[in-house]
């Protein structure tokens, strides 16, 4: 079975992967060219990628049609989480995204533990990467949303 890598550099019957998924695909998996693997793009398909070049800190491919990706889910969930206590809002965040999650929103709840910040908006400005950096260590998904 391919390994499945996320790049939003995907058009033309061509790709590529830029930055550490492309250090890993070439060294770690030693990949060649000629080699397959599966491409998972912005637009929720999936594509057979084969190898082309491999240059430093970057792998281009040729790609086949996309199709709509067997991992994605049939419905949108949208996850409504109360305030936790200190800290755990990014774990609820990253496990709701790991699982499918399409959006994650917190809110203050009145039976809730959380002590309510000044500005809810202030505890939600460190938490933007984190949809897209979990994304990538569960099903393919588009993209999350906060």
């Amino acid at each position: 079975m391919p390994h499945r890598y996320f790049t939003g550099e995907i058009g033309g019957g061509r790709a590529a992967l830029t930055g550490a998924d492309a250090h890993h695909l070439a060294h770690v998996m030693r990949a060649h060219v000629g080699d397959t693997v599966l491409l998972c793009g912005p637009d929720a398909l999936e594509y057979t990628g084969t190898v082309v070049s491999i240059g430093e800190g970057r792998v281009e491919f040729t790609v086949s049609e996309g199709l709509p990706s067997t991992a994605e889910p049939r419905c949108e969930v949208t996850l409504y989480a109360a305030y936790p206590k200190q800290g755990k809002l990014e774990e609820i965040i990253r496990h709701g995204v790991e699982l499918g999650a399409a959006r994650v929103i917190p809110f203050f709840s009145r039976s809730g533990f959380a002590i309510q910040s000044p500005s809810p908006a202030c505890s939600l400005q460190r938490f933007p990467n984190q949809p897209s950096s979990s994304t990538k260590s569960s099903t393919p998904r588009s993209a999350a949303s906060l």
